[in-house]
């Protein structure tokens, strides 16, 4: 799991060019109510597949998502940076 968030927050912090890895488990996001054909003419709701490859491994995986879950990943990962950068809380004296 860690090395998980690890790749997610390098690749949120590379920039645009770099879209954040879905995890293993897909992972489920609301759209909202429109027609089919509205939505496969929306670009926020056009699959992209890319090819992953992790950190340790010559092998690639097969990445599909849509640029709303890229965004919606890449808000998390720097959501768990800002969390495991904040300052903990001492218990002593």
């Amino acid at each position: 799991m860690f090395t998980a968030v690890f790749i997610a927050l390098f690749q949120a912090t590379a920039g645009p060019a770099a879209t954040p890895a879905a995890p293993e488990t897909p992972a489920a996001v609301e759209a909202p109510a429109q027609p089919e054909a509205a939505q496969a003419q929306d670009p926020r709701h056009q699959r992209r597949c890319r090819i992953m490859t992790y950190s340790g491994s010559r092998l690639g995986t097969r990445v599909c998502s849509t640029p709303a879950e890229d965004e919606m990943m890449q808000r998390e990962a720097q959501d768990t940076l800002h969390k495991l950068q904040r300052p903990q809380p001492t218990s002593g004296q």
